[in-house]
C-alpha cells in the first residue's frame, strides 16, 4: 500500500477509534512518556487537535514540572518552535494551536505526531512535510506519539527523518 493511500486508511481508523480506549491508551501513552522526558528541560509538542492522541495532559505535566514548553508555529511550509503559553496562543486557519510568542527555541526534544508508523522508525504524518523539514539538520531527541495498531510497513521516502523513539499505549519502539 502506498502511504498516500495508509494516510487516508489509517486516518479513517483513528477517526473511528473508541474515545473509551483512546482515552485509556492515551493515559498509558502519556505514562509511558514521562519517564523519557523527565531529564530535558526544553520540549516541543503539538496541542492535540480532533482525534489526536491527547498532548494537554502532557503539556500540564510538562509546565507543572518546570519544563519549557514549545510548540510549532508554521508560516510558508516551514516550522519554527516558540514558548507555548497557553493564555497567549491562537487557533489557525486549518484548526492548529500556535504560539503568539515569538520566542523562537531549538528544543531538547521534539514529540511528533504521525498516522502510522514501520519498524525502521519512519512515520507517516499529514503530508505537509513540515517535521520531517524541521527535524532534518537539528540533534534533537525525536519522540512519535502513535497507537500499537499504526504500526504497518511500508517504504519510507529519502527525505523521511527517523524518529529515535516511538511510544505506545503497550511499548516503546526505540531506533537509536
Amino acid at each position: 500500500m502506498d502511504k498516500k493511500h495508509l494516510r487516508e486508511v489509517k486516518w479513517q481508523q483513528r477517526r473511528v477509534f473508541p474515545d473509551s480506549l483512546k482515552a485509556l491508551y492515551d493515559q498509558k501513552i502519556l505514562e509511558r512518556l514521562k519517564p523519557i522526558l523527565s531529564d530535558y528541560k526544553n520540549i516541543s509538542t503539538y496541542v492535540s487537535i480532533k482525534d489526536e492522541i491527547n498532548t494537554r495532559l502532557l503539556i500540564s505535566w510538562l509546565l507543572d514540572n518546570n519544563k519549557t514548553v514549545c510548540i510549532p508555529n508554521t508560516k510558508n511550509k516551514l516550522m519554527t518552535m516558540n514558548v507555548y503559553e497557553p493564555e497567549n496562543s491562537m487557533t489557525t486557519k486549518m484548526g492548529l494551536i500556535e504560539s503568539r510568542n515569538s520566542t523562537e527555541i531549538i528544543p531538547d526534544v521534539v514529540v511528533v505526531p504521525l498516522l502510522a508508523f514501520n519498524n525502521k522508525g519512519y512515520r507517516i504524518g499529514y503530508g505537509g512535510g513540515y517535521y520531517d523539514r524541521y527535524l532534518a539538520n537539528k540533534h534533537v531527541l525525536k519522540v512519535g506519539l502513535a497507537y500499537s495498531w499504526m504500526l504497518e510497513e511500508f517504504k519510507e521516502d529519502d527525505f523521511d527523518v527517523r524518529m529515535d523513539i516511538i511510544v505506545t499505549e503497550n511499548e516503546n519502539h526505540t531506533f537509536t
